[in-house]
């Protein structure tokens, strides 16, 4: 998937309020590959499957709390399916699990991030996650606004 603009990106995010800022952040990136969002587990995998076919996804974010049945479970739950089972998966987490726990939880994923409290640090995330996975050229477009 190395410099794949056209393999779509799956934001699997239980809390509208983070979803809104996770899909803002990577607007603010200028990068092109679409950005498909999933509220559930169930959702994600539907989606997943269904891209599995054609289309494959270059990337999977999970939030940590991802509903329903947890990012570890999601991600055991890809991993097993065979046209899935390469596709990366980052764990998005909060500031306050410690790493310890994190490293548990997201034993399956390819790595793990923070969720960045500010949008541009959101969106510099973003951009370096869609840099290093799907070897799309960072865009640098991720600025913070000017203050008045």
């Amino acid at each position: 998937n190395l410099g794949d603009t056209k393999s779509p990106i799956l934001l699997v995010e239980g809390d509208a309020q983070d979803e809104m800022r996770a899909v803002r952040a990577y607007q603010e990136t200028g990068h092109t590959n679409r950005l498909l969002v999933a509220r559930t587990a169930e959702h994600a995998m539907t989606l997943l499957k269904a891209c599995s076919k054609g289309l494959r996804f270059g990337l999977v974010l999970v939030d940590l709390y991802a509903p329903r049945f947890g990012a570890a479970d999601l991600i055991k739950r890809i991993r097993r399916e065979p046209t899935l089972s390469e596709v990366p998966v980052v764990v998005l987490a909060p500031e306050n699990v410690n790493e310890e726990s994190l490293c548990t939880l997201s034993e399956d994923a390819n790595t793990w991030a923070r969720k960045p409290s500010s949008r541009t640090e959101y969106c510099n995330l973003l951009d370096k996650l869609v840099h290093a996975f799907l070897g799309v050229a960072s865009k640098g477009l991720c600025k913070e606004p000017a203050r008045k």
